[in-house]
């Protein structure tokens, strides 16, 4: 017998809580714990999306080479009824409590919408708050290019019109305009969740951006990552020059949305051991609409 083989056993155990939880124990001595609720989370979620992808969005594919404007009319809103489903296993398995402060949404209205990054779930409580206070179908979220290659979700993010970047920007620069006149082509108000950091807060990327500072004289930071700025600003000027409306006139709004949970950690899986699931998340909102906002707002930010 092979002495590197591995061997794995598995042992179920109750919490005090009453959850159940899955144990993967290796002969390395290495301990994986798993919960049954997040084991039927993330299932729940792949199958939903990948025959949503199929039954749900696929019929209507035809219709984009038809009448762009209908088709991302009628996506939107079956996108949307999907949504509501991540959102209700949240709050009713998990009992995830997402409380709202600052300036309120505006329902329908045009927004590029920035938030940090703490976790690797960030974009996933903002559908909790637009589902109540705006629409869940205008939003589209910024993605790194490799997500739309996993079947289900990235078929459905793909048809919901995501903009996916390769974080370089002479390959992205391009697409950001193609998407962008798009959405202005179409009529259909945008609210776009950018993530400035480029991604989540993990002791790999805190170092980098610790190097980063270290480098350019800047100061470091412990909760959040320097910034990329090029793209928020291209995006920024690229809608007001589109939409032609002057950013003091208040029609196309810029907003910070601070996630904040303490002691967040960035991998999904851990958010389903145990009970270390999210309980409590805090969205700080802010408004911006000057320009001299605009060119201090990511210290503000920081």
């Amino acid at each position: 017998m092979d002495q590197t083989a591995l061997h794995v056993t598995a042992a179920v155990r109750k919490l005090g809580n009453g959850e159940l939880c899955l144990y993967l124990c290796t002969g390395k001595g290495t301990r994986i714990m798993v919960s049954w609720r997040g084991i039927y989370f993330i299932l729940t979620l792949f199958w939903g999306s990948f025959f949503g992808s199929i039954f749900m969005l696929g019929p209507f594919l035809p219709l984009m080479f038809i009448n762009p404007s209908w088709y991302r009319w009628i996506n939107n809103r079956l996108v949307a009824t999907w949504l509501t489903l991540p959102v209700a296993l949240l709050e009713t398995m998990f009992g995830v409590k997402v409380i709202i402060t600052g300036d309120a949404f505006v329902p329908g209205e045009r927004s590029v919408i920035i938030m940090n990054h703490r976790t690797r779930m960030d974009w996933m409580f903002l559908w909790n708050c637009l589902m109540r206070y705006s629409y869940l179908r205008l939003e589209k979220i910024c993605l790194k290019a490799t997500l739309k290659r996993v079947p289900g979700f990235g078929w459905a993010m793909q048809a919901a019109a995501y903009i996916f970047i390769h974080r370089k920007w002479k390959d992205d620069k391009s697409h950001f305009e193609d998407m962008i006149d798009y959405f202005c082509d179409i009529h259909e108000p945008l609210q776009l969740l950018i993530f400035p950091e480029g991604t989540d807060l993990t002791e790999n990327s805190t170092a980098r951006s610790n190097e980063f500072a270290e480098k350019n004289g800047l100061q470091k930071y412990e909760y959040v990552l320097h910034p990329r700025t090029t793209g928020f600003t291209f995006v920024v000027d690229r809608l007001r020059e589109d939409l032609k409306w002057p950013l003091a006139e208040d029609k196309m709004r810029k907003t910070w949305l601070t996630v904040s949970k303490p002691g967040a950690d960035a991998t999904v899986l851990k958010k389903f051991k145990e009970d270390h699931c999210f309980h409590s998340v805090e969205i700080d909102g802010i408004w911006l609409h000057s320009d001299s906002i605009l060119e201090g707002s990511l210290d503000f930010f920081l």
